[in-house]
């Protein structure tokens, strides 16, 4: 089974810091709190990151030159379609490389679900780790894309339980990948 969730159906949002917006593609909650959320984030300038302890965070720059994220430690950077991962309890701050930036967002509590995300473009083979029982999230950054027949616009995210490999993926298109799998 497959559904498509539409740009238009994203729930849009002030950051937690009062920064920025994030239109929230979906997300799992139980009793103890966030399980998982998907969402893209508009980021216009410089400054500090919403702190999500607890959880992980795999971002992923889908438009703009990218990011740094600045920390004690050093920095982590957010180049464009490059996924990185971190802990979303670490102190960042976001530096722009150019102009602003849109950002696909994983958050997760790493003990409840498993999560993966691969950039897709038309030449590619599908992530063999992607292989394995859970669900797929299919986020359509340019171009065309079909699932089971149905169409995938640019900025729409498309939810499924079977093979990601049956997605066709037309030249000149790009998407990400998502892979959510429950712990036991």
């Amino acid at each position: 089974m497959m559904r498509i969730v539409s740009s238009d159906q994203f729930r849009t949002s002030r950051w937690k810091n009062g920064g920025g917006l994030t239109h929230e593609i979906e997300k799992e909650e139980d009793s103890l709190g966030l399980v998982w959320r998907l969402s893209v984030a508009e980021v216009a300038s410089d400054g500090p990151f919403s702190s999500f302890p607890g959880l992980t965070r795999i971002l992923t720059v889908i438009d703009g030159a990218g990011l740094d994220l600045v920390h004690a430690d050093g920095t982590i950077n957010a180049l464009p379609l490059t996924p990185v991962r971190f802990s979303g309890a670490l102190p960042v701050e976001g530096r722009l490389i150019g102009e602003k930036i849109l950002n696909f967002n994983a958050i997760f509590d790493e003990a409840k679900v498993r999560i993966s995300v691969a950039v897709l473009r038309s030449s590619d083979d599908f992530p063999s780790d992607f292989e394995a029982c859970g669900q797929f999230v299919l986020y359509c950054i340019a171009g065309e894309m079909q699932i089971e027949g149905q169409c995938v616009a640019p900025g729409d995210a498309a939810f499924f339980d079977t093979n990601p490999n049956r997605a066709i993926i037309s030249e000149n298109a790009c998407a990400l990948l998502v892979m959510l799998q429950k712990r036991s």
